[in-house]
């Protein structure tokens, strides 16, 4: 028989555990799933389940949900049929309906989702997310000046820069008159942030922030935060490539630290 995991069992997992043990999979339709859905949640509507190959990864544990338990737990029996171990299946209690959770609104953003790109013009502008999130933090930083928050946003944009590195080091270069990573990052943008935020949209409400509203720039630094690790784990689970699998998965992990050291900071912030 398959399991459930109640939704509290869930948040402890998305926080603490190695993102390469388990996958989140939403069983409704894509246009239930571009409502809201569960952060790092790959959309697999029950229809798909039987053929898709995630089903066989060899990952820990298949969390299905959908709207109320209900489809979750026919997709659950189908994996089941499929030859996934019962030990390795579990059905989200209460679907998202019994979720008190994070969640994210549309799609995981920005069109390179849509396959169009090489692998390498992807990694080029995952690179591009992570100059845009060190903008961010290097223009919000100053904004916590003299508070304990602010060297947690000087690292926060420091650890972008390493992001990016990471990046830049599984790009093909091919020749000896590629260009560096300090070139690369320097060349790059930033015009999307993590998550598909605009840059300009990004300065104007920064700009706009006074002591009594820095509260506001933690929480569009925490939402966008979920966003990269939605749009990180959705491409972990994707893209075929192994090298960009090990890579995401990382940058995903990551991210639940990004997350983490935000909400302290939403306890310290003066």
């Amino acid at each position: 028989m398959t399991g459930f995991i109640s939704p509290e069992e869930l948040e402890a997992l998305v926080r603490q555990g190695r993102e390469a043990s388990f996958v989140i999979i939403d069983v409704r339709t894509p246009r239930e799933y571009a409502l809201d859905h569960i952060p790092g949640a790959v959309n697999i509507p029950v229809s798909g389940i039987e053929t898709h190959e995630l089903i066989l990864d060899p990952c820990d544990r298949l969390v299905f949900y959908c709207r109320n338990g209900m489809r979750s737990k026919v997709a659950a029996f189908i994996a089941s049929e499929a030859g996934v171990p019962e030990n390795r299946i579990f059905n989200l209690t209460g679907g998202m309906a019994g979720y008190t959770g994070e969640i994210l609104l549309d799609m995981p953003r920005l069109e390179i989702l849509s396959g169009a790109m090489s692998l390498d013009e992807l990694l080029n502008a995952a690179m591009n997310l992570e100059k845009g999130a060190y903008l961010f933090y290097e223009m919000a930083a100053p904004l916590f000046e003299g508070t304990p928050v602010h060297p947690v946003m000087v690292k926060m944009g420091e650890t972008e820069v390493g992001h990016a590195r990471k990046i830049f080091n599984t790009l093909d270069r091919p020749d000896k008159g590629s260009p560096s990573f300090e070139e690369a990052f320097q060349a790059c943008c930033g015009d999307i942030l993590e998550g598909g935020k605009s840059r300009v949209d990004m300065e104007a409400f920064l700009s706009g922030i006074t002591a009594e509203r820095r509260l506001e720039v933690l929480e569009f630094a925490l939402d966008m935060e979920f966003s990269a690790y939605d749009l990180y784990k959705n491409w972990a689970l994707t893209l075929p490539e192994a090298r960009a699998k090990t890579l995401f998965i990382s940058l995903v992990q990551a991210e639940k630290e990004h997350i983490s050291d935000i909400i302290r900071c939403l306890d310290i912030c003066p």
